[in-house]
């Protein structure tokens, strides 16, 4: 099974043949559509290794963990980490961002300061969210990632 999704400019394929890995990569599919051209591909197999599960990037084995759950988030953190790489000169924020009566609005805060309630609150009221995680500026441009 091969799964396909972009992130920003990059197209990340993710292979395996293992059914008890083909059901858990939804949980980490990025459904959202990006009209930005694809200006890189990744492509990432998960295989089954002595112990558990590993993640190889053609012949490198980036990762190794002993279940699904915690090799399906090591491999979110992989594609994350592998596409904000490329970006140079972007500030990173945790943060979150949405649109509110066509204005473009960003939730900051430390972890547990509520912000994902406050996004979710207010997509009840009718703004759209864009990301709850990690918001991207650069020359004075929000990105939401």
């Amino acid at each position: 099974m091969k799964q396909s999704f972009s992130i920003l400019d990059h197209r990340v394929h993710v292979e395996t043949d293992l059914p008890e890995l083909q059901t858990r990569l939804e949980d980490i599919r990025v459904g959202a559509d990006d009209a930005r051209p694809v200006r890189k591909e990744l492509t990432l197999r998960l295989t089954a290794v002595e112990g558990g599960y590993g993640i190889a990037q053609g012949a490198q084995m980036l990762a190794r963990a002993p279940d699904p759950e915690e090799i399906i988030r090591t491999l979110h953190l992989i594609i994350n980490q592998l596409v904000l790489d490329t970006y140079q000169g972007v500030l990173r924020i945790h943060a979150g961002a949405g649109t509110w009566k066509n204005q473009l609005f960003i939730a900051t805060g430390n972890r547990g300061a509520g912000k994902t309630t406050l996004l979710l609150k207010l997509m009840l009221d009718g703004a759209e969210v864009h990301c709850d995680e990690t918001v991207l500026l650069r020359d004075g441009q929000v990105q939401t990632f």
